[in-house]
């Protein structure tokens, strides 16, 4: 089985990820796609690339990234809040994606003051433009609101698909 997590930027996707990970343990690999890039393609933050190639280049190594990871089995995969779009939807036709349904002000008190992140360059409404345009694609896939939920759906997943 192949499951995806998507959702805004700071809605929690790597903490769901680790969560699952605690409590599903060896069933699965698991791969937060930030790190996954940034240790195989960047000798540098993402941030930092960004900076330097723009957000058209990162988006480039995050469709390369899941084309790599698209040989592997049993995989549960963090996206980037910005990951989706219509070329990557395609590629993860016959993936599970999971929506973390995190409300945009928590997302955005999480990230407003976080150098870390080059989105919050933009300001709140222009986020909040973003979080919106961003929900028509999260929200073709399972809307989960915590680790609980997400693993209730993943054995039910698992159960119809055995």
């Amino acid at each position: 089985m192949k499951i995806f997590i998507c959702g805004f930027t700071g809605a929690g996707k790597t903490s769901l990820l680790k969560d699952l990970k605690r409590t599903l343990s060896q069933k699965f690999h698991y791969i937060d796609l930030d790190e996954y890039i940034t240790k195989k393609y960047l000798h540098l933050s993402i941030a930092d690339f960004i900076d330097e190639q723009g957000f058209e280049a990162f988006r480039k190594l995050e469709t390369k990234a899941l084309l790599d990871l698209d040989l592997k089995t049993n995989i549960i995969v963090s996206l980037g809040g910005g990951a989706l779009s219509d070329q990557t939807v395609a590629l993860l036709k016959g993936w599970k994606g999971l929506f973390l349904n995190t409300p945009f002000e928590i997302c955005y008190k999480r990230i407003q003051n976080d150098p870390t992140r080059p989105i919050t360059k933009s300001s709140k409404e222009q986020l909040l433009e973003l979080y919106n345009k961003r929900l028509g694609y999260y929200s073709k896939f399972e809307a989960v609101e915590n680790a609980q939920q997400g693993l209730q759906v993943i054995e039910k997943w698992d159960e119809t698909s055995t």
